[in-house]
């Protein structure tokens, strides 16, 4: 795929999908499923529409700002739905927002979801080998990420690559992770359609 231009790190930039950032916000959860939820769109072929990570975890949470899981993303972005960024911006937590009108924008989303055995490996090479991309929770790190490809060390380590929620972190918002690392709690996503 690095030869062909055709991992998920080509098909972002490409797209100029570059990191969301959640700035000073507990809502690494959201935004590692809210950039699952955008590059599934651009793998399906459906027009990039950025969407909030804000409206959706205020709507799961009952408008509580806290920390959260890969199971309560991927539920809300089935059972809730999203709403465009440019109604709701990316982090604002405010019940202003939360209006009948921002409701009737809502996007509830068709999803093919994968929950892989937390901490197995060649569960998440397998997935990412298949074209999903991972909400990778890792304790470690008391953060969640955006598995996006693999790639090999010079020792001929696998690699897991990357999204990051917090801007320009690492390499314009991208990073790598070794297998110790990797290791952590699992769910893979691809979008079927918006309903």
């Amino acid at each position: 795929r690095k030869a062909n231009k055709s991992r998920i790190i080509d098909i972002s930039d490409k797209a100029r999908l570059g990191p969301i950032n959640q700035l000073q916000t507990t809502l690494c959860w959201m935004f590692a499923n809210i950039k699952q939820l955008l590059i599934a769109m651009l793998r399906a072929g459906q027009p990039l529409i950025h969407q909030s990570p804000a409206i959706l975890a205020w709507k799961v949470t009952g408008g509580r700002l806290r920390g959260g899981y890969n199971g309560e993303a991927i539920a809300g972005l089935a059972d809730i739905g999203t709403v465009p960024s440019e109604f709701w911006a990316d982090t604002a937590w405010s019940r202003s927002l939360d209006t009948p009108e921002n409701d009737a924008r809502r996007t509830k989303w068709a999803l093919e979801w994968t929950e892989a055995e937390t901490g197995n490996l060649d569960q998440l090479y397998t997935l990412i080998d298949d074209g999903f991309t991972v909400g990778l929770g890792l304790d470690w790190w008391g953060h969640l990420i955006c598995a996006t490809d693999l790639d090999l060390a010079d020792n001929g380590d696998i690699l897991t690559d990357f999204d990051n929620s917090w801007g320009d972190w690492g390499d314009k918002g991208r990073g790598s992770l070794t297998p110790k690392k990797s290791r952590g709690d699992m769910m893979a996503l691809r979008v079927i359609a918006a309903r």
